[in-house]
């Protein structure tokens, strides 16, 4: 097999987030070796979280936990009990990254804080993923991705113009900040190959998503001005949604080439020389009209339809597709890009596959693993314990 970007890597897992989860399993997809640490008995938090297999509320069947663990090696550790403590000390000691997504204080309360770890691996780095941080008057405060969406400023500028804000569809901020993690990280260890030390990476899920706001922050200094809800329509442009004979297309009708081409696709030369709708700016503000006017012709189309016409003509579109329309489109699939992956307990499931190619080093999906289904590589090949002290660990519940 190829040799992977971070194959010489160690992780130690200790995060129980979304957030941290995506992280290491970003790292886990170029090649890392990551050790995901989880409660006996119980495994990680979102070996909880549905939706489940068959809705089976079972440990190993959790959509969720397939997803973010991929890769990883499981191994169970009561982590807060002595015992736990100095496990996580040994491994921490010949680790090159650690990853933890802890309220501030939780691990140094417990004696595995960076202070104390640091000076057992001055290399290890150290990645510290939380919504606000270490510092400030929000650091002990707790948050899901919704209220990190809020405080981000994303729910304030989603949904319709004259209704109350909208929340985004599933939990964006705990992947941006996850995503984050992994850059993070990649640079310290970067940092750490030319100087041969670790540092502390910290991540704040409330900066992850006001880092997304590009622009807005420069336009507020300039002008003062407070971007609004504008619903489907690109904030001061002609971009939206329709409705088609089969679904929704996404439209980008900016320009008087695009908006003059698309016009005569769709048989209505005469919107050229509309006053209503003659810049970019006149069909964002007489955005409802021209909605009116351009309905009855696009529903005589398909999204497919649509969509091949006008990038030939080279507009810009995009059919808003479902999942299984995902899961079928020629592009993903003339790529290779969806995954299948057997599992022990769920048999075979289709997975996103490699967020990005590496034609040297490729980035490798694998499935999750089992509920310490690594303890005898970790215990006794890595740590030197025997199979009766395993056994024993096993029965005292400490593993």
């Amino acid at each position: 097999m190829t040799e992977q970007a971070l194959s010489d890597v160690v992780v130690l897992d200790l995060s129980q987030s979304i957030a941290g989860g995506f992280c290491t399993r970003l790292l886990a997809g170029c090649g890392a070796q990551v050790i995901k640490v989880e409660r006996p008995g119980r495994g990680d938090p979102t070996r909880s979280l549905g939706p489940f297999y068959k809705d089976d509320p079972h440990p190993e069947q959790s959509a969720l936990y397939h997803f973010l663990h991929g890769g990883k090696r499981s191994v169970t550790l009561d982590l807060p009990s002595p015992f736990g403590q100095e496990t996580v000390r040994r491994l921490a000691k010949e680790a090159d990254v650690l990853v933890e997504s802890c309220a501030p204080g939780t691990l140094e309360s417990l004696g595995l804080g960076y202070d104390r770890l640091e000076p057992l691996n001055p290399a290890l780095v150290w990645t510290s993923i939380t919504p606000f941080g270490s510092s400030g008057p929000y650091a002990p405060y707790k948050a899901d991705s919704m209220a990190l969406d809020a405080l981000g400023g994303y729910i304030y500028i989603n949904g319709d113009e004259d209704r109350q804000p909208a929340r985004m569809a599933g939990p964006q901020a705990e992947y941006v900040t996850g995503a984050h993690g992994y850059i993070g990280t990649l640079a310290a260890l970067e940092y750490r190959a030319a100087t041969g030390l670790g540092q502390r990476v910290e991540v704040s899920g409330m900066e992850s998503m006001a880092a997304l706001h590009y622009f807005l922050t420069v336009m507020y200094t300039y002008e003062g001005e407070i971007k609004r809800r504008s619903g489907n329509r690109y904030f001061r442009g002609s971009t939206t949604i329709f409705p088609c004979k089969d679904g929704y297309i996404h439209l980008s009708l900016g320009g008087p080439q695009n908006w003059e081409l698309f016009c005569d696709f769709v048989g209505m030369p005469e919107l050229v020389k509309d006053a209503r709708f003659e810049t970019s700016y006149d069909r964002y503000v007489n955005w409802r009209e021209l909605e009116d006017a351009l309905r009855p012709a696009l529903m005589q189309f398909t999204q497919s339809e649509l969509f091949q016409a006008l990038q030939e003509l080279r507009v810009l579109a995009g059919s808003a597709m479902t999942l299984e329309q995902l899961l079928h489109d020629p592009q993903y699939n003339a790529r290779g890009y969806w995954v299948e992956l057997d599992h022990p307990v769920t048999g075979r499931l289709t997975y996103p596959g490699a967020p990005f190619i590496l034609e040297e080093t490729p980035w490798q999906p694998r499935r999750a693993p089992t509920l310490g289904e690594h303890n005898q590589e970790v215990y006794c090949q890595r740590l030197g314990y025997s199979t009766e002290d395993l056994a024993r660990l096993r029965a005292t519940g400490l593993v």
